[in-house]
């Protein structure tokens, strides 16, 4: 699994915990529409740009850092 899809996976259920569906999410970034937020949150988008993240984590009320951990540690243990 990429980075990306990772990313998205984790996004996907930060959004849901906070109520909020993914054009609020694309809204709040500026956006028009949710499709890149839907794109990333299906894995589509392979390798998200590092200040997308970060301002889809600002919106969630997180952090780069905290959502770069939750993978790593996620990663781990998949390989485990």
């Amino acid at each position: 699994m990429t980075l990306g899809q990772r990313a998205g996976k984790r996004i996907k259920e930060i959004r849901k915990c906070r109520g909020l569906t993914q054009l609020d999410v694309a809204i709040a970034m500026g956006h028009k529409a949710s499709s890149y937020v839907a794109k990333l949150e299906n894995g589509g988008v392979r390798h998200p740009r590092v200040e997308t993240l970060e301002k889809i984590m600002v919106v969630l009320e997180g952090t780069l850092e905290s959502l770069l951990a939750e993978i790593n540690a996620g990663e781990t243990n998949e390989a485990a």
